[in-house]
């Protein structure tokens, strides 16, 4: 057995040529050495150039990848650098393509392009950031505008630290960061992924006095009518430029402040969801978007009320007409921030709770905009060693209909008051007591309606936590034994005589049998 170059004597049905190919290639030391292929991510349907970056790359070098047709080599290439061009297909997905050092050639470098609908990046806002008095490491919330985008867009900004994705969709992604301080003029980057190939370089401006746009309000407006804006700021100067998406007629009212600065204009007979901007000379400061023809939001409810301390909770808003970038408050709860992904009827936030007690919270149409609901939420101690076991019934014990019982309960380390719940079936339940007090016990009377079954559950839980739960399955019959006992002997007038006396069992007003 011979080993020449890597190539076993007993292969002999390699082509001569092959050999020879190698046998030059090693001895002037110039077998291509191909490293990687770009771009990785590709639109489908569409003509894609591609570059293969190594060493030793010579011309007419074999490039394939799955599906891309009409593969042809583009001048200009070099030993570092070749060109390949082709149209990629409708299927999507990770396609495996080749280099070899020449079509149908022996060594194939492997490679992978994901051909999919590729992230469009239109904008990022704010351009300018404004350190101020008391803003000396201020942190900012950056949207990403644009087409496709995913949830896990890479953002970079030099100079800011801690980034925090806030919310995402395929056009608009928010994320967080705080900036080290220093002013000055900062790159940054958008990138398909974090490591990912770059989709937008940008610049932000950090000023120690410059203009700075934290809101538009109100989110809504109202067509065929005059409708004024309200930008919410700090060193907001006269003369920015306002814009919303036809909104004629925009003209700044007078009376404004350097953290305060109206604008009025009139919407045509139009509705559906208008892009905004405001901006000073030429550099966008703030975008936002309004909803026109579209009715307030209404806040019905929010859940839950109850949280533990330290733990990550998400609350839900409940209403109508509800949109993103409503503002979300509850006192002492630490980081909040809206949920991607909410409706007109629900919108999420999440928070930490630091702070035990019962704690104010309340919602706006935007962060510093009209409060739509306040509510309240107690925060307590975790609940993991709060416990409930119910005494009575006992598993498998019969009750009859339009009998009354006692259910009995035994709690540690109580969370409040008690839910008792009748179940059967899928999803059916009938509720005996809602939020009765932790006393151990509750009077019921089996109602007339119910029908017999012996898949009947009895479950007491914490109205608070009603996961924290203990239950017993029960019969209910309709054929119901005398509640009595029925004796029937001895005769009237038999006295001091010994007789057997038949008796027939029946029921104590607990169901217990005599």
């Amino acid at each position: 057995m011979v080993d020449f170059l890597g190539i076993e004597g007993d292969a002999l049905t390699w082509d001569v040529w092959e050999l020879e190919r190698r046998v030059a290639y090693f001895n002037c030391g110039v077998l291509p050495r191909p490293t990687s292929v770009v771009p990785t991510r590709v639109q489908p349907n569409s003509l894609t150039r591609f570059t293969v970056s190594g060493a030793n790359l010579n011309e007419g070098m074999g490039f394939f990848v799955p599906e891309c047709y009409g593969v042809e080599e583009i001048s200009g290439g070099s030993t570092a650098r070749r060109y390949f061009e082709c149209t990629t297909g409708s299927s999507l997905g990770a396609k495996q393509g080749c280099v070899k050092d020449q079509p149908g050639g022996g060594e194939c470098f492997n490679f992978v392009v994901n051909v999919g609908n590729i992230p469009i990046v239109e904008d990022v806002s704010p351009r300018l950031v404004s350190l101020g008095r008391n803003r000396a490491n201020p942190r900012v919330r950056f949207t990403v505008f644009g087409q496709e985008l995913p949830d896990d867009l890479g953002f970079f900004v030099d100079g800011c630290n801690d980034y925090e994705p806030i919310s995402a969709d395929p056009n608009e992604f928010q994320i967080d960061c705080t900036f080290d301080g220093t002013a000055g003029t900062k790159r940054g980057t958008v990138r398909e992924f974090i490591g990912g190939e770059q989709l937008l370089a940008f610049d932000v401006l950090v000023g120690q006095s410059g203009a700075i746009v934290d809101e538009v309000q109100p989110a809504t407006a109202v067509p065929s009518a005059l409708n004024t804006f309200d930008v919410i700021g700090q060193n907001l100067p006269t003369g920015l430029t306002f814009w919303v998406d036809q909104c004629q007629g925009v003209s700044e009212l007078s009376g404004g402040t350097g953290s305060h600065r109206q604008f009025s204009c009139t919407f045509g007979s139009v509705s559906g969801e208008k892009s905004g901007a405001v901006s000073k000379d030429g550099q966008i400061l703030y975008r936002f978007s309004v909803q026109v023809g579209t009715s307030s939001p209404n806040v019905t409810s929010v859940y839950p009320q109850r949280a533990t301390i330290n733990e990550y909770t998400e609350f839900t808003i409940y209403g109508e007409n509800l949109i993103s970038g409503m503002g979300f408050w509850v006192d002492g709860c630490d980081q909040i921030h809206e949920v991607a992904g909410g409706s007109s009827q629900t919108r999420q936030f999440t928070c930490t709770p630091i702070s035990l007690g019962m704690k104010d919270g309340v919602v706006k149409d935007r962060p510093t905009g009209t409060i739509l609901k306040t509510f309240t939420v107690d925060i307590h101690q975790t609940t993991s060693n709060a416990s409930i076991t119910l005494t009575r019934p006992g598993m498998g014990e019969t009750w009859g209909i339009g009998s009354s019982h006692m259910i009995n309960w035994a709690t540690a380390n109580s969370l409040g008051c008690i839910d008792v719940n009748l179940y059967w079936g899928a999803t059916n339940n009938l509720q005996i007591a809602d939020c009765s007090a932790d006393d151990g016990t509750q009077s019921w009377s089996v109602p007339a309606d119910l029908i017999d079954r012996d898949d009947y559950k009895i479950v007491v839980s914490f109205d608070s936590d009603s996961d924290i739960k203990d239950d017993a399955t029960i019969s209910i019959t309709s054929n119901n034994p005398p509640t009595t006992p029925t004796i029937s002997a001895p005769a009237s007038g038999n006295v001091n005589t010994n007789i057997n006396v038949p008796v027939t069992v029946g029921t104590d007003p607990d169901n217990d049998q005599v």
